[in-house]
């Protein structure tokens, strides 16, 4: 179960980073309309 978490958390913490950097370039966050 810990192992489970752990690497579910790691994927959690890469989109909440991609999705911080899109909005340093953009703006906005990525799943807000345009």
């Amino acid at each position: 179960m810990l192992l489970w978490a752990a690497r579910t958390g790691l994927a959690d913490r890469q989109d909440e980073d991609a999705a911080r950097d899109f909005y340093d370039v953009h703006g906005r966050w990525p799943d807000e309309p345009v």
